[in-house]
């Protein structure tokens, strides 16, 4: 049984390498500090963004351009991996609340059929715009880099690739039902997304993005 803080994170640690996400209660400067020791590098998940960054439900009206947010304002989001838009995604995704808050976050985790299958592998979507735009696959040495607010398909595998990444089953919803509830998010095995924002209800998530290279 973890006795520390940090023996506590290693056991998250281990957790998602199975289920691809799991959870603990702690103030987030514990796993600050665990990060920290081991070498884990925070990076943002939004191009010219912080590593760190604070999570609001938003209408779209008032949402940076070309966020999720802007999209479906407080809506429930398509289910998708941060940093899909960059060539080095967070290996994980940490999510943290200090406060209870009603609105969930949702994760699936693709089965094995749906990662391996020919359209997920091979399937050429255009990521992101403009000059920063570049080809990839939804699954890059078997991870996934999916995200249907920035990833466009170009022929007609990945086309059947994103019906396959947006026909959810078995989604689980996080619920931040304790103060200092923490999430860790294995973030290119898993899906998630905000569920629908619960209207007038304030929720403030922090999230860290880490690449962590080879784990120990």
């Amino acid at each position: 049984m973890p006795t520390s803080p940090y023996e506590v994170l290693d056991q998250l640690v281990v957790d998602t390498a199975e289920a691809g996400w799991a959870t603990t209660t702690m103030p987030l400067t514990f796993l600050k500090g665990y990060a920290h020791e081991r070498g884990w590098e925070p990076i943002a998940t939004r191009r010219g963004g912080s590593a760190v960054s604070k999570l609001k439900p938003t209408v779209a009206s008032e949402a940076p351009a070309r966020s999720i947010s802007a999209t479906v304002g407080l809506g429930a989001q398509l289910l998708h991996v941060d940093g899909a838009h960059i060539p080095a995604m967070p290996d994980f995704v940490v999510m943290h609340s200090e406060a209870v808050n009603s609105t969930g976050t949702r994760i699936w985790r693709p089965g094995f059929e749906v990662v391996h299958s020919s359209p997920v592998q091979h399937g050429v979507f255009i990521v992101g715009t403009g000059r920063d735009s570049f080809l990839a696959c939804a699954a890059d040495d078997n991870e996934l880099r999916f995200d249907p607010y920035c990833m466009t398909p170009a022929d007609s595998r990945s086309r059947e690739a994103f019906t396959l990444l947006t026909s959810y089953n078995d989604v689980h919803e996080h619920v931040w039902d304790e103060p200092n509830k923490l999430l860790l998010v294995r973030n290119r095995m898993v899906l998630h997304g905000r569920a629908m924002a619960v209207d007038g209800e304030e929720r403030e998530l922090t999230r860290i993005g880490y690449r962590t290279g080879p784990l120990k």
